[in-house]
């Protein structure tokens, strides 16, 4: 095992993916990596974590004694709990503070007058990168998706190509005793997704899309250039990973796959539920999209391998609105088609999603 030891905060999420793909990279590459997932996911408020559960937070830091913290920042929701706690742990130390996620990716400036370094978009490489630096003593500043803070202001350098071969990453993080959970006042090691129910993966990244009010669209302005921002796993790839899951925790119940779309490429889908319904067999989630979750073939394959519950974006009900607000494309016809699908497939839970 490497010396650098690596740390990730992840704030509200305990199956926070983008932590554990970072993790599983350092891993893979000799790295003892630590996680502390903070509070859990609430999609109707976010309460501050308690004094308690700071206190926990820090305590824990303290005896992991790591070589960095990352910090990943989802919403601006969380940004004040980020902001203090950077502020707390530079009041006490010098350790490097590395933020990533969405809001490092799309507000790079603001987030340097937070913390002294970070991570923008897809990180696995650049992660690995700023490790081994760490690890042979050497600079940093010149790797691709880092930013850091200079005597003159800032240096944001540029974004790397995309990765096109998803199947080469190591599966996220899971199951193991690098973990700590906070919540209630109470620490619990081991990671909280091995205690659930449920289980979140995704298949894909990128969003054929580019809506008004999603985060998406102004990342995939970032990628122009770049490589496709469309990429897809293999099935092989992606069982592998649930069979994985699913010896590690025999109480598993069902799954949520957290592609932006899921049914979008038919060979892939009807492959996939073959395989799916034949090796895992478990009742699962995913999000759908008028113009894209309309094929009859896909949606009947997928409710006979366990779709149990779908939710599609629609937003308004006006044309006008989806089309010169929300950058939608859909048509009114495309919407009633894609209900009918959904209906006719007999989906046991379709979800329509409104603002």
């Amino acid at each position: 095992m490497k010396n650098t030891k690596p740390l990730f905060i992840g704030l509200y999420d305990t199956g926070l993916l983008g932590i554990r793909y970072l993790s599983s990279t350092l891993k893979s590459n000799g790295y003892d990596t630590q996680l502390i997932f903070l509070k859990s996911f609430n999609s109707y408020s976010v309460d501050e974590p308690t004094e308690i559960e700071y206190g926990l937070l820090h305590k824990t830091i303290k005896e992991i004694n790591p070589s960095y913290i990352g910090i990943s920042i989802m919403s601006t929701f969380y940004l004040s709990v980020a902001q203090r706690i950077v502020r707390e742990i530079k009041k006490t130390s010098n350790i490097k503070i590395i933020i990533g996620g969405a809001y490092a990716t799309l507000f790079p400036e603001k987030c340097l007058e937070i913390t002294d370094i970070i991570c923008r978009g897809e990180g696995e490489d650049a992660i690995l990168e700023f490790t081994n630096a760490l690890e042979a003593g050497q600079t940093f500043d010149h790797i691709s998706n880092i930013g850091i803070k200079t005597a003159s202001g800032t240096q944001i350098n540029d974004i790397r190509t995309l990765e096109t071969n998803l199947n080469k990453l190591p599966p996220p993080d899971f199951g193991g005793e690098n973990m700590y959970y906070i919540n209630g006042d109470k620490l619990m090691r081991g990671d909280p997704q091995g205690r659930s129910h449920s289980y979140e993966l995704t298949t894909s990244r990128g969003c054929p899309n580019k809506c008004s009010y999603c985060s998406t669209g102004s990342i995939r302005k970032l990628y122009e250039g770049k490589g496709p921002f469309i990429r897809q796993r293999n099935v092989a790839d992606v069982i592998a990973e649930l069979l994985d899951v699913k010896k590690k925790n025999p109480g598993l119940q069902k799954l949520r796959f957290w592609d932006e779309i899921f049914p979008w490429n038919k060979e892939w889908v009807l492959e996939f539920a073959k395989e799916y319904k034949t090796k895992i067999g478990l009742p699962f989630e995913a999000w759908g999209h008028p113009r894209i979750t309309s094929d009859p073939v896909c949606i009947k394959a997928m409710v006979d391998a366990g779709l149990s519950k779908i939710v599609i974006g629609i937003q308004s009900g006006c044309p006008t609105v989806r089309k010169d607000i929300y950058m939608r494309d859909e048509t009114q016809e495309h919407i009633f088609n894609c209900a009918k699908v959904l209906s006719d497939a007999k989906v046991p839970l379709v979800i329509y999603d409104l603002f």
